[in-house]
Parts: structure tokens; sequence; C-alpha cells
């Protein structure tokens, strides 16, 4: 536990201090990538596996080294006996794999074919995967004690639980299992829509019956899984919300579920804990990533809007984890969606789509009726020749009345009923990337010209209050009872101010270690949900 070996393209073993992550020593001998590496339980070997399949085992009283060459066709992974007698050499899975085990002190050699290798806690026998079977094997034997059947596809991944009750094991067919290690009887079944991907590696918590496991796709995972052996469920949560980083954040209005948008191509449904509850995917016909910009919920919490770099708008059915018909396609990029409250209608802000010469065209607003899916208005701001960009925008007075901030701190309001649109022009300020409106929408809060936040009038755009503290943020999201507003900054900083004093009452230059990209209050004012490039989902309390 004193020291964490780090393996390198050009052939070298880092070992570090993880206190100070100071460099102890540096090992060379391999002349290739260093793609594996595994410590001894005691301690006191090191072995390390390169691309060329050189295996070297280190000595770490003198550092000495003695080399093996394995004869698999790649090492992928590497596993010691828990007595350290032997090492278990695996190859990444494939049509014909083979797991080679090599005993330290006679140099004798064994080798099984199959992939997903694992050592029972008394060292006395291992797993095997195999095409809808994993083998046990005792040591020294080539036949097995005993096969599981319960997999229904090629197995990829298997461990053993640190009693030796249990063995978990995940397929290619996405499906991952907890079955009795000695009769291979069904503990317990992962739900397929804990994540759509294909699971990699497989580790059980020391002590506690909770797996931790790695899976990949169009994008990567890290899960953690706990086990219920009294009902025969799993229940699965991510540790990172979305792989490419997190740009937008929204609570539905019952505080019942959390939508979170990112980089990584996908929408994903949270329970209030922090559970992870359903996702999709939002990639082009061509199957092109596409950023997720913008999200908003309907007052019941029932229909999700989302708006995506690919100039797409779609609406879920989030209850039911539905798509409500065709994703909308008529911007280049979506900065901003709005629901009104009953659902009716669908506001997009972004970038006009020529489909003619395939480019942007200007910046613009298009309101949908959601039950026909007809356009029923499109307007835009243009000032000095140019079009603003829209950066915040909702729906007021019962749904009737959409709100749109532009970006030089203008904003429109367009009427449901007559479909006349108002522009009002906020004091005192240029420009503002950010905004967000109060509650009742009688108000706003953007960039103001004290280098903070400050609020303004919609009706009249008259300067109302400057918020005192902190400076002008990159994200900007206001709670539901207007008591506070919250402020993210691209290096991670979050700001928090009372509205009834302007103060600022909070500040945590770390909350994230990059771009804060969106922010989400609860429903009851006192927490707070914030997502950033850093991969994190960060959940806030606030004391009143």
């Amino acid at each position: 536990g004193g020291l964490l070996a780090v393996g390198r393209s050009n052939g070298t073993i880092l070992l570090l201090d993880p206190t100070t992550w100071a460099t102890v020593r540096t090992l060379t001998g391999h002349t290739h990538d260093v793609v594996a590496l595994a410590w001894s339980a005691d301690g006191q070997r090191l072995a390390s596996a390169d691309s060329t399949n050189q295996v070297r085992l280190w000595d770490t009283a003198t550092w000495s080294v003695r080399e093996h060459q394995p004869g698999l066709t790649s090492v992928d992974r590497l596993a010691w006996s828990p007595d350290g007698r032997w090492l278990g050499m695996e190859t990444r899975p494939a049509v014909k794999s083979s797991v080679e085990l090599l005993e330290l002190e006679s140099g004798r050699v064994e080798r099984v074919e199959g992939q997903a290798f694992a050592w029972s806690p008394a060292g006395d026998r291992f797993a095997v995967g195999g095409d809808g079977e994993v083998r046990v094997h005792a040591l020294g034997e080539a036949a097995p004690l005993y096969t599981l059947t319960e997999p229904t596809g090629r197995v990829v991944a298997v461990d053993w639980s640190p009693d030796g009750r249990w063995l978990a094991t995940a397929d290619w067919g996405k499906q991952l299992l907890v079955l009795e290690a000695d009769t291979g009887a069904l503990v317990a079944r992962v739900p397929d829509n804990v994540v759509p991907l294909v699971y990699e590696e497989l580790r059980f918590h020391p002590t506690r019956p909770v797996l931790a496991a790695a899976a990949r796709g169009l994008v990567s995972e890290i899960l953690v899984i706990e086990v219920d052996a009294a009902s025969g469920t799993a229940h699965g949560r991510e540790l990172t919300a979305h792989a490419d980083g997190a740009e937008v954040a929204a609570w539905s209005p019952t505080g019942k579920l959390l939508a979170t948008g990112g980089n990584d191509g996908r929408v994903r449904l949270w329970g209030p804990q922090g559970e992870s509850l359903r996702g999709w995917s939002v990639q082009n016909r061509l199957g092109d990533v596409s950023t997720v910009h913008a999200l908003s919920w309907d007052a019941a919490g029932r229909l999700l809007a989302a708006g995506t770099s690919q100039g797409m708008v779609y609406l879920w059915n989030a209850a039911e984890g539905v798509p409500m018909g065709e994703p909308w396609r008529v911007f280049g990029k979506v900065d901003q969606v709005a629901l009104s409250p009953d659902g009716k209608w669908l506001a997009a802000a972004g970038y006009r789509w020529n489909a003619q010469t395939s480019s942007n065209e200007y910046r613009h607003v298009v309101v949908w009726d959601t039950t026909t899916r007809a356009s029923v208005a499109e307007f835009r701001e243009v000032r000095r020749g140019l079009s603003s960009d829209a950066v915040a925008m909702t729906w007021g007075e019962n749904g009737q009345q959409l709100l749109v901030v532009w970006d030089d701190l203008s904003w429109t309001r367009w009427n449901a009923d007559t479909g006349q649109s108002t522009l009002v022009a906020g004091q005192g300020r240029a420009y503002s990337p950010c905004a967000a409106f109060s509650p009742d929408g009688r108000t706003l809060v953007a960039w103001g010209p004290g280098g903070t936040p400050a609020i303004w009038d919609v009706s009249t755009g008259a300067l109302v209050a400057s918020l005192q503290g902190g400076g002008n943020p990159a994200s900007l999201a206001w709670s539901l009872d207007g008591l506070f507003i919250s402020g993210g900054g691209s290096d991670g900083r979050l700001h928090v101010w009372d509205t009834r004093a302007n103060m600022l009452v909070a500040d945590r230059p770390q909350a994230h270690s990059r771009w804060l990209g969106g922010m989400a209050w609860h429903p009851d004012g006192v927490h707070l949900t914030t997502v950033g490039w850093d991969d994190r989902l960060n959940m806030w309390s606030f004391i009143r």
C-alpha cells in the first residue's frame, strides 16, 4: 500500500508515493508499451507485461528482475494468486483466447482455454470464462471441477467475492450476473438498462456486497453495483455522469427526476438520491455524437425536451422513457429550449439551418405546437445588422408568454394568444453570455455593469439590484423559491448569492476541476446540482 505503479508507453514503470505523487523509483527494461501491472498480495513482487508479450517479475526488496515469455497472442491482464506462488496471465476476449498460469518456484506453466480469469480467495481454485459458461478448475487440474451455465453469451469478465461465496460474470450480451460459486444458482441479475454498454472489468468490494464495473461503448463508464441477495436484484449507479463532460442539468418541477446532458451525446435521468434511471442517445442519422446544450421540463415532470449541437430538438415522455415522435431539425445548433408548463408549446433557439447551402444563416427562435408538431411562430432579434444569441428562455403568465433573453441584454416577450412580440432593452449593460429568470418571470439575472451579476425588471428593462461579491459567471440559475442565485465559472468555481441581501453567501473555488457547465436547483430550494467538464455530477446543500 506504500507505492503506486504506473506503466508508460516508453516501457518505463514509475513508482509513485500516493500521498505526494513524487516519483520514488523508475524501473526500466521493457522496450515497448507497458500494458499490465499487478502487485502480489504481500507487496514483495510486482509483475509487468508489455505490448510484445514480455512479462517481467520484480523483487521489491532488491528490484532484481526475472523475465518470462508466455505462449499467448497477447498479455492484457496479470493476476497473482493470493499466496503469491502463481501468476495468471490473460488475453483479452477474442475468437480463441487462453489463460496461462506460471508457478514461480518451479517455473511450471499451465494453460487453459478461455478468458476472464479470477482466483478463488483461498487460491486453490480459479474460474475461467467461455462461450455461455464459466468453468471452475482446481489448481493443477486440467479438467474443470464443474461448469456454471447461467451466462448466455461469451463471458468477458469474472470476479470472485472475497468470502468465496459468489462469482460475478459479464458477457458480450451486456448481461451481468452474480452466481453462487459452488452451485451456479443465480443470486442477482443486473438490469439491462443500468448501462447500454459492454462490460470489461469486474471487482468485488473487499468487505461489502458491492461490485465495481468498467464498461465501454461509444462512451465509457465506471459503475458501482450493490447486490441484494435477499431480493435477487442488483442496483447500479455511475461514478461519472457523462464520459466526456457534462453541459446542462435540469430538475423536474416535482423534484422526482434530474435530467443531465453532456458532450457524450446522451441525456441521462437520475433519481433524487443520484441513482441512475435511464438515458437516451442523441446521435444524428450518420451516427455522429451530439453535445446536449439545453434541457427543459413541463410542469408535471412528464415531458422532457432537449436541444443539441447537431441542430436537433427532441421531446420524450420521461415517465415512460419513450420519444414523442421524431426530433425536429431546423437549426445548425440549438442553444436553448423551453417547454410551456402544460407541455402544449415547445420553443427552441439556435442557428437557422439552410438545407440548400448546408450552412448556418442566422440565430432565431421557433415555437412548435407539440400536439400537431407544426411551427406556430418564428422570430429573431437584430442589432447593428447582426442577430443575437439567445442565452435564456422561459414561459411566464400561465404558459402564454415566452420570454427570451439575448446576449446583448435585450429580451423578447412573445404572446402565444396574439402571436405578437415585444422587445425590451436592458439598461446599463451591452453584453451577457448567460442569464436566468426568477421563478415568477418578473425579473432576470445576467452580467451586471459592476463586474458582478445584476437583476433587471423584465417589463421595463430597469436595473433593480447588483449582487455583491464574486464575479460575472459563465452560467446562472435561480432557485425556485427565488431566494438564491447560483453562478458557475469557467474555472469550476461556484458562487451563491442571497437575493434578500444581494450578497455572496457561498464561494467554492474547486466545485469542479474544469468548466462548470450547468446548474439546477431542486424544487426544495435547498439542494443544488452542478455538472461540469470534469464528468462529475455534484449535489450541494445550503443551510437557510
